[in-house]
């Protein structure tokens, strides 16, 4: 992204959803469902409930949900038949909820297409908000490019199954050639790639990732069923960012990816600020006139603009009472007591303006007023013009 390239920090790299979901919740519990409604519905979801297999199917067939919430223990069904009863007739994503012996059942309906689960112990009331964050992070998965690089038919198509519930956009190559040339057509953010290709091994692939320019701060993350720890330790020192052994688990697979993508947002949210700085640089230096003044008034900076307009050179206003620019410095100065004490944090105001010669210039004042991270005001940034 260059520097004149107009950003905004609030879209892409923003995991927070604004349009809120159709939730469905199959709990045979009042108590719990009614729980989850409470906290869902503050949070601005349609919830609608059913405490068994028999009402859920019947608000399924009235009703779209994009979400279902679903209990493994329900009196008229139980586990993966529950499961399996109620994604056929729904394309709505289904987070469990499910107790710790649960264990067996829950990593066979990871294999299902489940999406997560909630647990159900003596903290679980106080988990409930996890389910928004599970929801809130698939809204963002749809902007996280993945690109999985294997042989096997198999292990791509379960890939493919794990990672399409979670929204992310992927990416599949049977052969490392493949796998290179989407690399290069396509805006991917993280490589998932396997180290035995008939093609070209998948260490030399690891190779002409990390030596390209444009892709060497690419997450790839191997994936073999090696147990060499001398090969292991060749492919991290070689860069890549993660090793997973076939076969892996998929709970912890779907852990490692999160955490990646998690990781590049962060990157790309502080990418998007640094983008933002150098805008806000921009104006100091270049917009109209513009000076930044300490919470007691006296002057920190003034760009070009301000000191050719004013006759001044900088080094006569740093450090001085912004007084010496105002003919009427009590109205000034009161005007900045009453702005310090009020709400707003920007103001427009009218004023004569005196130059060094002592003619004075009518000229309005766009005032803005930054504070630290305790909400305490620490300068203010006035344009003038």
């Amino acid at each position: 992204m260059s520097s004149n390239t107009s950003v905004n920090c609030n879209n892409k790299y923003n995991s927070k959803s604004t349009k809120k979901s159709n939730v469905l919740l199959v709990e045979d519990s009042e108590f719990v469902n009614n729980a989850i409604k409470k906290e869902l519905d503050g949070l601005g979801y349609d919830c609608m409930q059913a405490l068994s297999l028999e009402e859920a199917m019947q608000l399924l067939k009235e009703n779209v949900y994009e979400f279902i919430v679903l209990d493994l223990h329900l009196p008229d069904a139980y586990g993966e038949k529950l499961f399996l009863a109620v994604t056929t007739h729904s394309d709505a994503k289904v987070i469990i909820l499910t107790s710790e012996q649960d264990v067996d059942i829950r990593n066979s309906l990871f294999k299902f297409g489940a999406l997560d689960y909630v647990l159900k112990d003596k903290n679980f009331i106080k988990s409930i908000h996890k389910i928004d964050d599970m929801i809130n992070s698939i809204e963002a998965n749809k902007e996280f490019s993945i690109l999985v690089i294997d042989d096997s038919s198999l292990v791509r198509k379960q890939i493919e199954m794990i990672l399409k519930v979670r929204n992310y956009q992927l990416y599949l190559a049977q052969t490392a050639q493949d796998g290179l040339d989407m690399l290069e057509n396509s805006e991917i953010d993280l490589v998932i790639l396997d180290l035995e290709l008939p093609d070209i091994p998948g260490l030399k692939v690891l190779q002409r990732i990390k030596n390209n320019p444009e892709h060497c701060a690419l997450p790839v993350m191997i994936l073999s069923g090696t147990n060499d720890p001398d090969l292991i330790s060749s492919v991290l020192k070689g860069g890549a960012s993660d090793f997973v052994h076939k076969p892996f688990n998929i709970e912890e697979f779907t852990l490692k990816i999160n955490l990646w993508t998690q990781l590049s947002n962060k990157k790309n949210e502080v990418h998007c600020l640094e983008q933002l700085l150098t805008q806000y640089k921009s104006i100091l230096n270049d917009r109209n006139m513009v000076m930044k003044i300490d919470k007691y008034g006296v002057i920190k900076e003034a760009n070009k603009n301000f000191c050719d307009f004013f006759a001044y050179n900088k080094h006569e206003l740093i450090g001085e009472s912004c007084d010496v620019l105002h003919n009427d410095a009590e109205t000034f100065s009161t005007f900045l007591n009453k702005l310090q004490s009020s709400r707003d944090k920007k103001k427009k105001i009218n004023m004569n303006i005196k130059k060094k010669d002592g003619n004075t210039e009518n000229i309005n004042l766009n005032i803005t007023l930054i504070h630290n991270n305790k909400g305490e005001l620490f300068e203010y940034i006035i344009v003038y013009g």
